[in-house]
């Protein structure tokens, strides 16, 4: 009788460990969902103004790496979860940040929850010099797309910004390879002082 208790006590545990798995999982479909129908086009960016979103970037920003704050220039590469291209040029970004020679944080930013970016970074095993990550920062990013009087979000979207919130340059899309990031990148960053 005993190792039929023990067999209905294993087999109840292996069904409540399914049904919190999966909904972990909805939850994270759900989100997506959210994310790339706002990334398609297929609902409203939100009316955060560019304003709202630099001081939600610098709030942030001084309570998570407060060196980083006080930088002249901010590189932000606006990344989604979803973006296989975002990822992909992530570390060769990395490797030419530590060659620019300028007063510049590098970031990474994306609009999805903590828990959703962490896990596709821990993923990736990113071992990143120069790049910190900021998550859940749909302000931030709905501010950015705003600012550019952009119709729906594209992945990855480079901003280039000053401590006052001057946008210097922004961009969209992916380097192909680490060659064409390699003779771009750098170009980037002439005009800065």
């Amino acid at each position: 009788m005993k190792w039929f208790l023990s067999i209905l006590v294993i087999l109840s545990l292996v069904v409540n460990c399914f049904f919190i798995y999966e909904e972990v999982q909805i939850k994270h479909f759900e989100e997506m969902g959210r994310i790339m129908n706002k990334a398609m086009g297929g609902g409203p960016i939100d009316k955060v103004p560019w304003e709202k979103g630099i001081k939600l970037f610098m709030d942030t920003l001084k309570q998570k790496h407060p060196e980083l704050a006080k930088k002249k220039y901010f590189y932000v590469n606006i990344w989604a979860t979803f973006c296989r291209p975002c990822i992909k040029e992530m570390p060769w970004l990395d490797s030419l940040a530590g060659d620019i020679d300028k007063d510049v944080a590098y970031l990474f930013i994306t609009e999805n929850a903590n828990a959703a970016a962490q896990q596709c970074i821990d993923r990736q095993k990113f071992k990143l010099k120069k790049f910190v990550f900021l998550h859940d920062m749909e302000g931030f990013v709905d501010a950015a797309f705003n600012a550019k009087k952009s119709k729906g979000k594209s992945y990855p979207t480079i901003l280039m910004f000053d401590a006052q919130g001057k946008i210097i340059h922004t961009e969209v899309g992916a380097y192909e390879s680490y060659n064409e990031a390699k003779g771009d990148f750098p170009k980037l960053f002439k005009e800065l002082k």
